[in-house]
């Protein structure tokens, strides 16, 4: 299926989704080099858009305000050591990011679409104690997502 572009800003149309409608976060971490501990959510604490008010800063969850077809980004950066992270739907794992060893600084990315339902909570969790790492004004770690069709 392809989608018609409408307007500017390149939100979908011709599929029921109007510009105002279409749910959309993008959240960093922002000035600081956190350790997480095994299985806690990675809290994205600066949040740079939340149209429909989808994604909750204080636990790291965004929870789908609409059913539909999503599509989601992280960008982890590490710091010392290997770390790994999974996105998750509900309690399900998807994909993972696991930048390994060199270097002190790594990132690592992911990208999925995922069919979502209203309700359902999508979330970065880490798999160990580990530390990702990020400084003020730049934002090497990231999450975000958005709807692209419903």
């Amino acid at each position: 299926m392809m989608l018609k572009l409408k307007g500017s800003g390149g939100c979908p149309s011709g599929n029921g989704v109007s510009r105002k409608d279409v749910p959309a976060f993008a959240a960093s971490l922002s000035s600081y080099t956190k350790t997480y501990k095994t299985n806690e959510s990675v809290l994205f604490d600066k949040v740079w858009a939340n149209i429909g008010n989808g994604y909750d800063a204080s636990s790291g969850i965004f929870t789908a305000p609409k059913s539909g077809v999503y599509q989601f980004s992280c960008t982890i950066m590490r710091f010392k050591d290997s770390i790994k992270v999974h996105l998750f739907q509900n309690e399900k794992k998807t994909v993972a990011i696991y930048p390994g060893s060199g270097s002190l600084y790594i990132p690592g990315s992911l990208n999925i679409v995922l069919q979502v339902k209203k309700g359902d909570k999508v979330f970065i969790r880490n798999e160990r104690n580990q530390q990702i790492y990020s400084e003020s004004g730049s934002q090497f770690s990231m999450f975000s997502g958005f709807m692209i069709s419903n």
